[in-house]
């Protein structure tokens, strides 16, 4: 499950570039790095992390984070990316020490839009549809994957995440957590339908398989990859309690004929971590004048991680994350 904790860390302070009063703090046993005053800790120790997307609460010591909400993001600070806040670890808790309900940190979430409800199928009906994989950030599984390990990186899309699967003659279509009823109204739906999959995925999808997807364009996000409607892109599929290695997931989708409409592959080989950095920058291969979001990375023969989980991470690309086109729907 992606990590929304405070808790307790070891760092060590470097240098600022283009700045005195600034240092760069990172974070032992991760890829993360915060932009700190360096007056404020010692060149190395222990201090209490918050991480992106946590919402602090309302209190004097968190007054200078009002006119962000009190939303802690991604900033750049003199030309250096910081992720997250670094306080003073004043009662010496040790590290590792969770202190997320103590200060009443809360994980952000954003509003759903009223296009991305509607009436819910019972989940009874639907038990074999998993929720996806909770992709985790590179940055906090740093090691996970091995030097020249073979693995695919698509881009990630900037969407809302979209589940679809079929039993007999009946068509099941939600986002991220909830299936819907079908409606001319529903975000997805109105993807599956305009686009023509809803007749293809009936035919051809084999039952109980579950693909998953992005919905993207028009009304979604506000990276809306030059579309003046809603477009759909797959990118996994799960059956029979496993999801599917890469190379059966292309031979699935080119036996249902949606070959293309894969998200953009962008390199497939040995794992290289500098390479794959840069691979996350740039602008979109999908369409628009736009940054991509990012890449996601996955072995092309699916493991298993003991701290992590499925192995899956996501390269996020530090110009989009620091920019106002930054929305978070599923």
């Amino acid at each position: 499950m992606t990590e929304a904790r405070a808790k307790v860390v070891r760092y060590k302070l470097r240098k600022h570039p283009d700045a005195d009063a600034l240092s760069i703090a990172d974070i032992e046993g991760s890829a993360w790095q915060v932009v700190s005053r360096t007056a404020d800790f010692a060149p190395e120790g222990t201090a209490i992390y918050l991480p992106v997307d946590t919402v602090v609460p309302e209190t004097p010591e968190f007054e200078f984070l009002r006119e962000r909400h009190f939303r802690i993001k991604a900033i750049r600070l003199r030309g250096v990316y910081s992720y997250g806040l670094l306080i003073p670890n004043k009662e010496n808790l040790p590290v590792g020490e969770d202190v997320t309900d103590r200060l009443g940190i809360k994980k952000y979430e954003p509003p759903t839009p009223i296009d991305m409800t509607g009436e819910v199928v019972s989940p009874s009906e639907v038990d074999w549809i998993c929720i996806y994989t909770d992709i985790e950030r590179y940055e906090n599984f740093p090691d996970v994957f091995k030097d020249q390990e073979e693995v695919v990186v698509t881009e990630k899309i900037h969407g809302s995440n979209l589940r679809v699967s079929k039993n007999g003659h009946n068509l099941f279509v939600g986002g991220h957590r909830w299936m819907w009823k079908e409606s001319e109204k529903n975000l997805y739906w109105k993807a599956i339908s305009r686009n023509g999959f809803d007749k293809i995925l009936l035919e051809k999808l084999p039952d109980k398989m579950v693909l998953f997807g992005e919905v993207y364009g028009k009304k979604v996000q506000k990276l809306q990859y030059g579309s003046d409607t809603q477009r759909i892109v797959f990118y996994d599929a799960f059956q029979d309690g496993r999801y599917l290695n890469w190379d059966e997931f292309m031979e699935l989708m080119k036996g249902i004929g949606l070959a293309e409409n894969i998200v953009p592959i962008i390199y497939r080989g040995g794992y290289e971590l500098a390479m794959i950095k840069n691979l996350a920058t740039g602008n979109t291969l999908l369409g628009g004048d736009h940054h991509k979001e990012g890449v996601v990375v996955k072995p092309i023969i699916g493991r298993v991680d003991a701290q992590l989980g499925r192995v899956t991470l996501k390269f996020i690309n530090p110009a989009y994350e620091t920019s106002k086109e930054r929305t978070d729907f599923h």
